[in-house]
């Protein structure tokens, strides 16, 4: 079961609400999942929070995590990754540019400038997610293992987050 619906993707991240929800495929959903947020939580938290989902019952902190920090950074990484399926629409005859009437395409510095733009904010929603279950003094979150959590070693927002908690600054912070 997804963490988040296509209803909730559009609503969160889209600026036109009325967007076609068959954009979004459960597939798109999973994809964002497995790239974005399961190699943040780690394998254990992110299981652990699936399980919770799937069952619709969860610790608060939990629940506060799966609302405040997953869902929102997962609706921006769906849309990342649906962004080349709105421009062009893959038919029996090829790859067809999809045009509205009364609007105009987006140039390809456009399409790009959106897609970094859209990736910025899930990464730093991450980011901030990622501080608050390390800096966690309570233990309320004991499957997070930085050892199995990749991102440990990748760059999240502009910053390379480590282990040990420190940030170096990546030059080009759209780029894995």
């Amino acid at each position: 079961m997804a963490l988040i619906t296509a209803a909730q993707v559009i609503s969160t991240s889209f600026t036109n609400a009325s967007s076609d929800g068959d954009l979004i495929k459960a597939t798109l959903i999973r994809s964002a999942e497995i790239q974005y947020i399961r190699p943040a939580l780690g394998d254990e938290l992110y299981a652990l929070i699936v399980a919770e989902h799937t069952a619709g019952t969860y610790t608060l902190d939990n629940e506060a995590l799966l609302e405040n920090y997953i869902q929102p950074a997962l609706a921006y990484y769906v849309k990342l990754l649906a962004l080349p399926d709105m421009n062009l629409n893959t038919t029996s005859q090829g790859l067809m540019k999809n045009n509205a009437e009364f609007a105009s395409q987006a140039t390809s510095s456009e399409r790009a400038e959106l897609a970094q733009a859209t990736k910025q904010i899930a990464d730093s929603i991450i980011s901030d997610m990622i501080k608050l279950i390390t800096e966690d003094e309570n233990d309320r979150y004991p499957t997070y293992n930085t050892g199995t959590n990749i991102t440990s070693k990748r760059a999240i927002g502009g910053f390379l987050i480590g282990v040990n908690n420190s940030n170096e600054t990546k030059k080009y912070p759209w780029r894995r």
